[in-house]
């Protein structure tokens, strides 16, 4: 009896001993998190290093890290998103940093893993446009491409139903709901396979909508060598036509990235 409670007690010790552990790695994350915010340049250096402390953290294995794909959506997707949100604000300079610390991420990743072509994917649970967009310009063979919309879209009857469900009072996404904001409000604007372009534009929160036509030009214009008419004219055959005058004044503003910069 005596050795048996002597066995729980230390067990009992163990699991709050991880407990404390876990707790101190989480406010570590939060603390890089709120960092992005106030000193973004001290911050965007340590993403790596955070993204690889979370890896080991969700799997120790690293034969089961390489052959998984790395560690959890869970795990990664906070990360990611928490640049995400700040990345709007910030000039190309701390942009260009943030794409460099992700691209090394996912640089040492099966590109099938991270653009979702098998597992869950890393950049399939990226909602901030401006970042995925660039995320593509400099590096195509990680865009997640539009499944997530398609199969968001088939699973609703009407617009009605799926704003319903999927789509905040605000007009912003519900994150129980979609992975990607920018791959399902793009494929929301897509005529040529959704009907519900309309009614989104006048449902969708006015800021996101306007960063979601920012990040699908510069997804038409940030690597392309096609003149300028002929890529407006696809834009204009894919998007809703009460968008249209607003496109080319963002194709102008062209602050996307410049590939050049990520060989």
């Amino acid at each position: 009896m005596f050795l048996s409670r002597n066995i729980y007690k230390m067990e009992l010790e163990v699991w709050e001993g991880v407990s404390l552990m876990k707790q101190a790695k989480e406010r570590t994350f939060k603390g890089w998190v709120q960092q992005l915010k106030t000193n973004p340049k001290e911050a965007l250096p340590q993403t790596k290093r955070v993204y690889t402390r979370r890896e080991h953290e969700d799997c120790s294995d690293a034969f089961l890290r390489c052959v998984g794909g790395g560690p959890s959506e869970a795990v990664t997707w906070p990360i990611y998103n928490a640049i995400g949100k700040e990345y709007l604000d910030w000039d190309r300079e701390l942009k260009d940093q943030a794409l460099e610390q992700l691209l090394g991420i996912f640089d040492g990743i099966n590109w099938a893993d991270v653009n979702g072509e098998r597992g869950i994917g890393h950049t399939t649970g990226i909602r901030e446009p401006l970042l995925l967009a660039d995320i593509h310009i400099v590096r195509p063979v990680y865009w997640p491409g539009l499944d997530e919309g398609k199969r968001v879209i088939a699973k609703y009857d009407g617009f009605n139903e799926l704003r319903k469900d999927i789509i905040n009072g605000n007009g912003t996404f519900k994150k129980n709901k979609v992975n990607s904001d920018f791959v399902v409000g793009y494929s929301l604007l897509r005529s040529d396979f959704c009907k519900h372009g309309n009614a989104y534009i006048a449902a969708a929160e006015p800021a996101f909508l306007e960063r979601t036509l920012k990040g699908i030009v510069a997804l038409r214009f940030g690597r392309s060598d096609a003149d300028t008419k002929t890529g407006m004219n696809r834009l204009y055959e894919l998007l809703p036509t009460s968008v249209h005058e607003r496109l080319d004044p963002l194709r102008r503003e062209g602050d996307w990235a410049d590939p050049r910069k990520f060989r």
